[in-house]
């Protein structure tokens, strides 16, 4: 699975998985109309063997890693503040 970016228009749930490698951003981004991001927005699983390549600095909801992150010099912020890099 490949893709650059990912704009959220509802909610991703997105599983990497099968020794997989995504390269890409993926962001929870302010809504338009002035609504609050629940804590489910954007929630990624990286499976044992599979591998994100990060093309920018990321915020998600939520991160389970059994694999590999590659920061390329970049960060992922969680949800709750919480801040990832190498």
């Amino acid at each position: 699975m490949k893709k650059k970016n990912i704009t959220l228009i509802c909610a991703l749930d997105m599983t990497l998985s099968g020794n997989s490698t995504f390269t890409g951003t993926v962001n929870v981004i302010d809504n338009e109309d002035g609504g609050t991001a629940v804590s489910d927005n954007a929630v990624i699983t990286i499976e044992n063997g599979s591998t994100w390549n990060l093309t920018g600095n990321c915020m998600i909801s939520n991160l389970t890693n059994n694999g590999t992150i590659n920061f390329n010099g970049y960060t992922i912020t969680l949800a709750d503040g919480t801040v990832l890099s190498e």
